[in-house]
């Protein structure tokens, strides 16, 4: 299974099909289509930087559970002694 990042890199490659002489150049379609040939390098950083960002989010999601159930636990001790 390809990263997002791998799959950005792969679909960059200049590609042809010999049967119908078809050419898959990405950088080209970003030229026509969009008008920007900085396309493809956008989309490579917006696809880093939502990845960093999963990251931190994760990282936040698990502090919180730890807290959670710290302190969860905190109350269980208590609870169990009558406290």
């Amino acid at each position: 299974m390809l990263t997002y990042i791998e799959s950005v890199i792969e679909c960059q490659y200049l590609k042809s099909d010999k049967a119908s002489g078809t050419v898959n150049d990405a950088n080209a379609y970003a030229n026509e289509t969009l008008g920007s040939l900085a396309y493809p390098l956008e989309l490579f950083q917006r696809v880093i930087t939502v990845s960093l960002e999963t990251i931190m989010l994760v990282h936040s999601f698990l502090n919180w559970i730890l807290i959670e159930s710290n302190d969860l636990n905190k109350y269980e001790e208590k609870f169990e002694h009558g406290i």
